[in-house]
């Protein structure tokens, strides 16, 4: 098809366009002028088709990113309901903190060293001039009692309900 050249109203009609809608096109330099200021039929004709494809991507992108929206909002609503859960059991006393549970060990385990540190003064005078049978038998009762201390019924001990 041979181009042919159209003033700014012409054009207006024959697409069926407003004014304001070539002056637009113009400024963002989608179309131009020629020097007795008339348009390109068909400049004028390829600018509003690749506007109205990059419309329907720009439509398609917009039903992705509401779609990606609707997961969001969706994924966002099931972490906020496992937190109120959490929040619920921690406050039922189900769940603990780790900075609790982390104290409350580290209390038995410096009980457990103290109780293994006094073995250096308490044990020689206990085991002197004994036999093997009665040497066992006194770490034995020793192991059991820093055993007693380390798993002490309570907070936290595993199989125990939190006091």
């Amino acid at each position: 098809m041979k181009d042919k050249w159209l003033s700014q109203n012409q054009a207006a009609k024959e697409f069926r366009i407003s004014r304001s809608k070539i002056r637009r096109m113009l400024r963002d330099g989608l179309i131009s002028l020629n020097k007795k200021g008339k348009l390109s039929y068909l400049r004028l004709k390829a600018a509003l088709e690749a506007e109205k494809i990059s419309l329907e991507s720009g439509q398609e992108a917009l039903a992705d990113l509401n779609l990606r929206l609707k997961m969001a909002m969706a994924l966002y609503r099931e972490e906020k309901a496992k937190m109120v859960e959490l929040e619920r059991k921690r406050k039922e006393g189900e769940y603990v903190p780790v900075e609790e549970v982390s104290r409350a060990w580290c209390e038995r385990a410096l009980t457990v060293k103290n109780q293994l540190l006094s073995w250096v003064s308490k044990l020689p005078p206990l085991l002197e001039r004994k036999g093997k049978t009665q040497i066992s038998k006194i770490l034995k009762v020793q192991i059991d009692e820093l055993l007693e201390a380390l798993y002490q019924h309570g907070s936290y001990t595993p199989g125990t309900k939190k006091n």
